[in-house]
Order: structure tokens, then sequence, then C-alpha cells
């Protein structure tokens, strides 16, 4: 994935007068935070500078405090699974230091990217890294990474048991596999890809809960709001408060 595209990584200097805590939102994307500053409060209270947090179906809430600088990236869960080198499901739903995920290799590249100077510096030894990573990892399969592009591209509105007949295999043979480099099953995937779409469009203030609802699938406004509350523990208008930016 290019570095161009804005959902791949972000450099990030923040800093917070007292510890708060923000919503990490259900997401298809791992999320790999690449700290230089104080720790984070992840979990269940582990303090962490450089972790990751596999895709979810459920909002998980991180403290911070202090001096935040970093960089944070969100990658597609099979260009994870390559990067990683690890199957998606084995980062469990805690939220595991980045050595404890790729090693030495990557203490190393945090040191690394912490004593480069400047933001295009950092970025170029990050690409440099990404690029070794994914030559030497795993590729997905071809039918998990079908079947993840339909998901995609329907933002969920496609039946499981099609794909799978599609690709010739039982439903529970894909999702065994799919949740192995996903980090999820497809019908999860597909519920949080759903949601995702609707979280964006959520945080247009002049469009109508209804008419969210509406364009990403959901039965009504009430199924919508159910499901925003099952997922986040919020309303659709709390979810707008956090997310609209004036």
């Amino acid at each position: 994935m290019p570095r161009d595209d804005p959902r791949l990584y972000a450099g990030y200097r923040d800093r917070y007068p007292a510890d708060e805590a923000y919503p990490e939102l259900p997401s298809t994307r791992v999320l790999w935070v690449i700290g230089f500053g104080d720790p984070v409060v992840v979990g269940r209270g582990e303090r962490r500078s450089s972790f990751v947090a596999a895709p979810r179906d459920r909002v998980s809430m991180i403290g911070v405090g202090g001096a935040q600088h970093g960089i944070r990236l969100r990658l597609d869960p099979l260009d994870a699974f390559s990067l990683f080198g690890t199957p998606m499901r084995a980062l469990g739903t805690e939220f595991p230091e980045i050595g404890a995920v790729l090693g030495r290799a990557g203490t190393d590249l945090t040191e690394r990217l912490s004593e480069t100077p400047g933001w295009p510096g950092r970025f170029e030894v990050l690409d440099a890294a990404l690029a070794r990573l994914r030559a030497r990892g795993p590729r997905p399969d071809p039918g998990v990474a079908w079947a993840w592009r339909r998901i995609v591209a329907t933002a969920g509105a496609v039946r499981i048991s099609g794909l799978a007949d599609e690709l010739g295999m039982s439903r529970r043979h894909l999702a065994r596999r799919f949740h192995d480099q996903v980090g999820m099953a497809p019908k999860t995937a597909a519920r949080v890809l759903r949601f995702e779409r609707a979280a964006e469009l959520v945080a247009d203030p002049s469009r109508p809960f209804a008419q969210v609802a509406a364009e990403t699938g959901y039965a009504d406004q009430a199924h919508f709001a159910r499901e925003l509350r099952a997922l986040t523990l919020r309303t659709p208008g709390e979810l707008r408060s956090q997310t609209f930016k004036p």
C-alpha cells in the first residue's frame, strides 16, 4: 500500500495536561503504534509505548497522558499478515508489544525510528522496513484474499455462504482460514465493515441517522442504533459528537 494512502500511517505529537482516555472503535484494520514518548495504558492496565491491536468487533479504551509522540499505522489485515508473518488470530484481544510480534526486528525498528530526526527521515526508514518485512513474509491465501476483497467492495453487504460456494469450499473451512489471516470470521468482518462505513457517514452532521441506516444496509434506524450500541456502547448521537470535527 503506498505511503500516500492516508489510512496507512501518520506521525503524531501531542501533550496532555491530564490523563484521559479515548475510545478505539471497532475496526477491520490492524493498529500498530510505534511510540517515542510516554507510554499509554491499554488492555487490563498494561503500559505500552509500541504495540499492536488486532482487528476487533468491540470498543477498547486507551489511556493517554503526558507527551505522546510517535507513528500510528492502520493496516489492512492481509498486509499485516504478511508484515508480521503470524496469523492475525494469534494477536488475540490484548495489545501485545511489538517485540512480542516481530521479535528483535520490531524493537530495533522502534529504536531506529526514535533516533532518526524529522518525519521525512523516519518515514523513509519505515518504508524500507515495511518493504523488507513484506518481501520475507507469507502471502495471503488467494481464496481468503478474494473473499476479503468482495466483503470490502460491498462494505459487508454480501452473503458469506455465497462466497464459500463460489470458492468451492465449506463455510467452516473458509471461516477458519479467513479468521487466521484477517483476524475475525467473515461474518464478523462484514458486520464491522458495515459499521465502519456507517461511522464515516455519521460524522456528517447534515446526514440524518435514518439516511445513514438506509445507505449502509441496516433494516431501519432502530436496527442501526441497536448494532451501534452492541459494537460501541454508544448511541448514534454520542458517536457523532466524538467523530464530527467542525
